[in-house]
């Protein structure tokens, strides 16, 4: 099954996510991510990875006595690599806690992004992968609670900001205009001042991107939390514009090309009155 994926011209792609387990590859290199309820041997059994031609990096889910889940590498040697998709190179890292600074179930809305025009703001941008995709000549911010992964996505014409992202809108009201506004929040986060997710939250969250975006511009809103479904995401959205005083209409639902699993990862985008 997996070495189907091995020299087909995938530069990257994602094989499988479902059950604590997901697969990506990366070039020749297979990355394997599991949480603590699986066994490694059978899911190694159970994908074929042994017959795997390229090589392997994995981190385990692990749980600490308080019940806590952590990820530890257990095949692999840290480091650094340049990946290709849909024609842009990412810069990678491998063995610094269990991202690699890319998240492949969104790589359709970086290849809508990457055909916009118009000054952008990225917010939970993390590794500013957003930014790398983007073709805009007007540039534009990230902004991330942490600068971790900041230097995997250094562009010119982009300023990296380390900041809550909800501080950072409350504080841009009235000061500052763009096109285009990304939202890829993780499904629950503390910032400095509060604990939230995406479930009750979202509304809350979007009365101040509204005010960040443009008159006719692109409100692009995602959501990772596989605890709702499409048109519970669509009617959050609404909620949220509805209080900012903003109209809007959803001009693109973008999908991917992985179809099954991916019920969890919505996004909308929205042009705004």
């Amino acid at each position: 099954m997996i070495n189907k994926w091995y020299g087909d011209g995938k530069e990257c792609g994602r094989v499988y996510n479902s059950d604590g387990i997901v697969i990506d590859v990366f070039n020749s290199l297979l990355y394997l991510r599991v949480n603590p309820s699986n066994n490694l041997n059978e899911v190694y059994d159970n994908f074929g990875l042994k017959e795997w031609r390229g090589n392997v990096f994995g981190v385990e889910g692990v749980k600490n006595r308080e019940g806590k889940e952590s990820y530890q590498m257990f095949k692999g040697n840290e480091g650094e690599m340049i990946c290709e998709e849909n024609g842009i190179n990412y810069n990678l890292r491998f063995g610094d806690g269990f991202s690699t600074g890319l998240f492949l179930d969104t790589s359709n809305l970086r290849k809508y992004v990457g055909g916009l025009e118009g000054r952008t703001l990225n917010l939970f941008s993390h590794a500013n992968a957003i930014s790398i995709a983007s073709s805009s000549s007007r540039g534009g911010v990230n902004v991330d609670l942490s600068s971790k992964y900041f230097d995997l996505g250094v562009k010119d014409d982009w300023k990296n900001i380390e900041d809550d992202v909800w501080e950072y809108c409350k504080r841009k009201k009235g000061k500052e205009i763009f096109e285009v506004v990304v939202c890829d929040p993780p499904s629950s986060s503390v910032g400095k001042k509060r604990r939230w997710s995406t479930i009750k939250d979202y509304p809350e969250l979007i009365t101040h991107l509204s005010p960040l975006t443009s008159s006719n511009g692109l409100l692009i809103l995602c959501s990772n939390t596989k605890k709702q479904t499409y048109d519970e995401f669509y009617k959050q959205c609404k909620k949220g514009l509805e209080i900012s005083g903003r109209k809007g209409e959803v001009e693109k639902v973008i999908g991917t090309e992985w179809g099954w699993w991916r019920e969890g990862v919505k996004c909308l985008v929205w042009r705004l009155d």
